[in-house]
């Protein structure tokens, strides 16, 4: 069998695996079915990226534009001297603080992620940025991405550096059409095993064991 290099080279492997030629038409969607679980469940050294942050009436948007690839905050903090860190709060608990600053504004210390009138997400912060405190205007956001596959042509650091991963849950999703074939729940086994055994290779490489603070509860007026 060829390398697996690519989603081209990917849904032949997953054929060849299946040994069935008549399934072509819904490979794919056992692909994305993949690439969801792979995006709810994995978040690895190799997933972290960083991005300048512009704040802008209480919303901070990237000079590029929202990340497409985004999935979940790390670390967000401000870009003052001081590198202060943001609190993350639920939605409902950032839009009802009020911290009794005038206006609203001050340092920014708390965020939270919201859509805004037109279903798009936005980082939003509170107390809005005082543009008069030096560095509140900027946020340096560290976050877990994920870039889905598309086009035959197309990769990403998954798929580059762990192909298993995306094989074995491709194969998992084809239970609907190989029914009672009994290498489903071996292809499943080998989803979960791969997935366990990277999350503990990256957590003992990289976090050592550590854990990332990235909640908190709303703050008590007072």
């Amino acid at each position: 069998m060829a390398a697996i290099t690519n989603l081209g080279t990917l849904k032949t492997a997953v054929s060849q695996w299946m040994n069935r030629d008549d399934l072509s038409s819904v490979i794919p969607q056992f692909i994305q079915f993949a690439e969801k679980q792979i995006k709810q469940k994995l978040r690895i050294r190799e997933m972290i990226k960083y991005t300048s942050v512009t704040i802008s009436d209480g919303t901070a948007v990237p000079a590029s534009g929202w990340p497409t690839d985004f999935v979940e905050v790390i670390q967000a903090q401000l870009g003052n001297s001081t590198r202060d860190l943001l609190q993350y709060l639920s939605p409902a608990a950032l839009l009802a603080f009020d911290d009794g600053t005038s206006g609203g504004q001050g340092t920014p210390k708390y965020f939270s992620i919201l859509q805004n009138s037109s279903g798009a997400e936005e980082f939003t912060i509170r107390p809005a940025a005082d543009t008069a405190v030096s560095g509140a205007g900027t946020i340096e956001l560290t976050y877990y991405a994920f870039s889905d596959l598309s086009s035959d042509s197309d990769t990403n650091i998954i798929l580059d550096k762990h192909p298993e991963i995306y094989l074995y849950h491709a194969l998992s999703n084809s239970s609907s059409y190989l029914v009672d074939d009994q290498r489903v729940a071996l292809w499943t086994s080998l989803a979960q095993s791969a997935m366990t055994e990277l999350l503990a290779e990256s957590a003992a490489t990289f976090y050592a064991g550590r854990r990332n603070v990235r909640f908190s509860q709303p703050p008590t007026a007072g």
